[in-house]
């Protein structure tokens, strides 16, 4: 796929060619059910309530258990009493639900041709070489003329080395700065504008080559068993050689 490069200034380059994977198109409940998933392992922890064994008050039983007219009761930690734990409160847990890592690869895709059907993602070249915030503020500035956008809730990816040269996009504000192997869908979908480093797509084009090619170890079932023919006619001619030499 055909995705525009800009410059460091936000003026358009040309085209580079992407992999199509990347923003392929697929169901839109896939994305919606990830988007919840991510959405519920936000949620903070829960307080935890003490129960009736946490309470740190005497186990003695109150009064008897017969011969008072009263109900039978047991500790003073009982829930029904002042000072006594609390039934079926809060525990605390944090409850994490967990995707498949292919829907949250496929998640992802979706929302970046969503970013790049609604004019929202941009390609930047050497995005980590900035060294100063207004170069960047700059940048965002241009870009936001051209999506035309007044929001500025942009998520910035870069290659996962380069993170660490990110000094210059930290001290502007609501810009969120992510590396490309820690992107997930809900960063993207929540954001209004999104800008890639040029470099990350360098180097998986680099790896998607070099998959694509096919080993040479690699054989058909068909040769394998050939070949395994072939050495057992040999084994079997060398001994029938030796018990002759023997006899």
């Amino acid at each position: 796929m055909k995705v525009n490069l800009f410059s460091v200034k936000g003026e358009e380059k040309g085209k580079v060619n992407l992999p199509d994977r990347l923003f392929e198109k697929s169901s839109e409940k896939l994305l919606s059910q990830a988007l919840r998933f991510y959405e519920f392992n936000l949620y903070k922890v829960r307080p935890r309530r003490k129960t009736r064994s946490d309470v740190k008050i005497s186990t003695r039983k109150i009064y008897r258990q017969k011969g008072t007219g009263g109900a039978r009761h047991g500790a003073r930690s009982a829930p029904i009493f002042v000072g006594g734990g609390l039934a079926h409160g809060p525990s605390g847990l944090k409850r994490l639900l967990r995707l498949p890592e292919l829907i949250r690869r496929k998640a992802l895709a979706l929302a970046l041709r969503d970013k790049l059907d609604n004019n929202r993602l941009f390609l930047v070249e050497k995005l980590s070489s900035f060294k100063k915030t207004k170069e960047a503020s700059q940048l965002i500035k241009n870009l936001l003329l051209k999506s035309n956008l007044t929001s500025k809730n942009i998520l910035v990816a870069f290659k996962s080395e380069d993170i660490n040269k990110t000094r210059a996009w930290n001290n502007i504000e609501s810009v969120k700065i992510s590396s490309w192997n820690s992107l997930n869908a809900y960063d993207v979908f929540v954001s209004d504008l999104l800008i890639l480093d040029s470099e990350i797509f360098g180097s998986k084009a680099a790896t998607l080559k070099e998959e694509n090619v096919p080993s040479k170890i690699s054989r058909t079932k068909k040769q394998a068993s050939s070949l395994n023919l072939e050495s057992n006619l040999k084994k079997e001619t060398k001994r029938k050689i030796l018990k002759k030499e023997n006899k």
